[in-house]
């Protein structure tokens, strides 16, 4: 008869010991490599905050280019840059933004270069006409600079020489403004013969005018409404062209019938 073997009360088969010592490892390394993970995720958060907040990497200069009109004290105050602020975390967007609603502003690019140096690159805007300001604001120059989409630029004391007058506007608005467009538009369409030889631009109750300078053909070219421009323009060359004499004004308000007088 074989003899049977009784397991005492109490004990744990020896292969449920040995799984259960494995699974205890198991979950051990897993914590410990968890752990490793939240020890290295700290230190390089904790090296990068302090390379972010280290004094290398503070804004120590501050470039301006291409200012010409605007001063670099104005684009400074515009910008609004600390020094010793942290160079890494500028928002370049921002500082374009605000730098951009300078008037004579066209389009502002900043840079960041290490180790301590923002770079602040403005495109002017370029005046293509003038307005006289009039009487509403006392203390204001008299003569406002307008660029080709209407934005009034500045106020000066004198007309640039070389830039027609836009007239019967009425009020002009302060820099960084716009004014209507109508003038500054058909202004661009006209062809550059006709074009140099401008001097202002009137709008008047029956439509545009253009003022020509002393020694062109004519005084004024009358446009009427602005239908037609480019047939309006050169029947007004055409006409003056061969005139054989200096008129007051010439008139295509319709293109197929000018006249003169």
């Amino acid at each position: 008869m074989n003899a049977t073997s009784v397991s005492e009360p109490g004990s744990i088969d020896p292969r449920i010991r040995a799984r259960r010592v494995e699974v205890i490892r198991i979950q051990g390394r897993r914590r410990l490599r968890v752990l490793l993970a939240v020890v290295c995720t700290m230190c390089v958060a904790g090296f990068a905050w302090l390379v972010v907040q280290s004094p290398l990497l503070d804004v120590d200069n501050v470039e301006v280019v291409g200012a010409r009109h605007v001063t670099v004290a104005g684009v400074l105050a515009a910008a609004r840059v600390e020094h010793g602020s942290v160079l890494l975390t500028l928002d370049r967007g921002a500082v374009a933004r605000r730098v951009d609603r300078m008037p004579w502003v066209a389009r502002t690019e900043v840079s960041k270069h290490l180790p301590g140096t923002v770079r602040i690159q403005v495109v002017e805007r370029v005046p293509v006409a003038w307005a006289a300001v009039g009487a509403v604001a006392p203390g204001r120059p008299p003569v406002a600079l307008v660029d080709a989409t209407g934005r009034v630029l500045a106020d000066v004391a004198a007309p640039p020489a070389g830039l027609p007058e836009l007239a019967g506007l009425g009020a002009v608005p302060a820099p960084g403004r716009r004014i209507a467009q109508g003038l500054l538009a058909v202004e661009q369409r006209l062809p550059a013969e006709l074009r140099a030889l401008v001097t202002g631009l009137v709008t008047t109750p029956s439509g545009v005018t253009l003022r020509l300078a002393p020694g062109a053909p004519a005084g004024e070219v009358r446009l009427g409404a602005g239908a037609e421009l480019t047939a309006k323009t050169d029947a007004a060359l055409a006409v003056l062209r061969s005139l054989g004499r200096h008129a007051d004004y010439v008139d295509v308000s319709v293109p197929t019938a000018p006249a003169t007088g």
